[in-house]
């Protein structure tokens, strides 16, 4: 494992990039907490985080995307639009249908993926630069807590990834993205977390189910 502590540096960036172009896991900060991220190109490695999370196979990932690529990845109803144009990059994750970019290993066969884009300065230029789809989900073993410090991801997960980026200071909100399912018959909160979902249904959704 290999430990990056200057996030603002080019250099770091673009091997992040890299190692999630070859399929190896890296753990960075995100504005809510650390992170595994991973390309969805690999069989191997979506197995070897279910692996390292202690995951259960029914639960899928993530997808990060940006604004623009979401459209590569993702069927979107006019109220996900609107989140889309109007309040990303939050910590507000979206599950949508899929396309078929998006491959079944992902979703651990589902028809539909949660979405994500978020503000965090690593995140984003891996999204932006990274072969596509990448992956994420939270650091931490599966149905423990999530974890926010350099020190514990070292702690925990050293041994088992490949990249690890520090910035304590990115942990902005503490606890992982709203989660907002448009695959139900209403828009619906799946998980309330970084971004309040009174906030949503005042300005976005009005008929959002919380």
């Amino acid at each position: 494992m290999k430990c990056e502590t200057e996030i603002n540096c080019p250099e770091a960036m673009i091997e992040a990039v890299n190692y999630v172009d070859r399929g190896d896991v890296v753990i960075i900060p995100t504005e809510n907490v650390y992170a595994f991220i991973f390309s969805g190109r690999y069989t191997k490695t979506i197995d070897r985080v279910y692996s390292i999370k202690k995951r259960p196979r029914k639960k899928g990932f993530v997808v990060c995307t940006t604004k623009e690529s979401i459209y590569d990845y993702a069927e979107l109803p006019p109220e996900a639009e609107n989140i889309v144009n109007s309040i990303w990059p939050a910590p507000v994750s979206l599950v949508l249908k899929k396309k078929p970019a998006i491959s079944d290993e992902v979703t651990s066969g589902l028809d539909s993926a949660a979405f994500m884009c978020l503000k965090s300065p690593v995140i984003s230029y891996i999204t932006e630069n990274a072969i596509g789809p990448v992956c994420a989900t939270t650091c931490n073993i599966s149905g423990q807590p999530e974890i926010h410090t350099f020190d514990d991801a070292v702690k925990y997960f050293g041994d088992l990834v490949d990249l690890i980026i520090k910035d304590d200071s990115l942990a902005v909100y503490g606890i992982p993205t709203t989660i907002v399912s448009f695959v139900e018959d209403k828009p619906t909160v799946l998980r309330a977390g970084g971004f309040p979902p009174e906030k949503l249904k005042e300005n976005t959704i009005s008929d959002l189910v919380i």
